[in-house]
């Protein structure tokens, strides 16, 4: 979530979100024991870290995604495999922790987003390499579910990405969006269903990692860094183009943005000093 963005420190010290059962959560720790924590947020959509959630996450797991689907939180990211890492994705509970099985066929592979058109309808986005040494995102990834997780299908979105930067995927009804973005800052767009069937799709005019995406009703929402803001492309699903929908604003510089997955439109906005959660509660 905070690539792209300036080198001050932000002040909430989160790397993803979700909406789940009523309660804000975040991905949030230091060094190598990231936790579940509760969000608060004030009167005013003020956000700070609260109390650990009491989700049990395995020990060996770096979490990357978190995803609200119904009553289940799934939280997405990577767990050791030899030398180099895989994709993994687990559903959790207070107790436990439940592997869902997941082969991203890559020898190097990350889970970076997780998005849902329905409880069972399931889409996870993957950042990998066919070489065990490329431990960078070379390729880019869907894998698909349509019975809840219990099988997949895997569909490449792009490849020979050259280092590239994690991509973005968010649901519209029972349509799916991603952004791939490659070594040199190229966007690409793609489209499909939990069903398969994914094609190119056009990406905003901006160049270098965008740092959320969004989608509320028909809307779909880019955000990246331009000239020390946070800029929002929009794109109407049943539109080809995007179009500027002006900036994210909270009253100081914007560090990072993390959408909030379980709670259509809306995003936390970080600054320096606080964080600011925007769009409807």
């Amino acid at each position: 979530a905070h690539e792209g963005a300036d080198h001050a420190e932000p002040s909430l010290g989160a790397w993803a979100a979700t909406k789940h059962r009523g309660r804000y959560l975040a991905l949030a720790g230091a060094g190598e024991a990231p936790e579940v924590r509760v969000l608060a947020v004030g009167t005013a959509g003020e956000v700070s870290l609260g109390r650990s959630a009491g989700v049990a996450l395995p020990a060996t797991f770096t979490a990357l995604a978190l995803h609200s689907v119904g009553d289940r939180l799934l939280v997405a990211g990577a767990e050791p495999a030899g030398d180099s890492s895989r994709a993994a994705v687990y559903d959790v509970t207070e107790s436990a922790a439940a592997a869902l099985p997941l082969d991203a066929g890559l020898a190097f592979s990350v889970a970076t987003a997780v998005a849902a058109t329905s409880p069972r309808r399931l889409a996870v986005l993957i950042a990998g390499a066919a070489d065990a040494e490329q431990l960078y995102n070379d390729i880019t990834l869907v894998a698909t579910s349509d019975n809840a997780g219990v099988s997949w299908a895997v569909d490449t979105l792009a490849k020979d990405l050259g280092e590239g930067y994690h991509g973005h995927l968010t649901a519209v009804g029972q349509r799916l969006f991603a952004i791939t973005v490659d070594g040199a800052g190229q966007r690409q767009g793609h489209e499909g269903t939990a069903a398969g069937g994914w094609r190119s799709a056009s990406a905003d005019a901006a160049t270098g990692p965008a740092l959320a995406m969004t989608s509320k009703g028909g809307v779909i929402d880019l955000l990246s860094h331009s000239d020390g803001a946070v800029r929002r492309s929009r794109r109407h699903v049943d539109g080809s183009g995007w179009e500027d929908a002006g900036t994210v604003e909270i009253g100081q510089p914007v560090l990072a943005v993390l959408p909030v997955s379980g709670a259509p439109g809306e995003l936390i906005a970080i600054g320096e000093s606080s964080a600011q959660l925007v769009g409807e509660r």
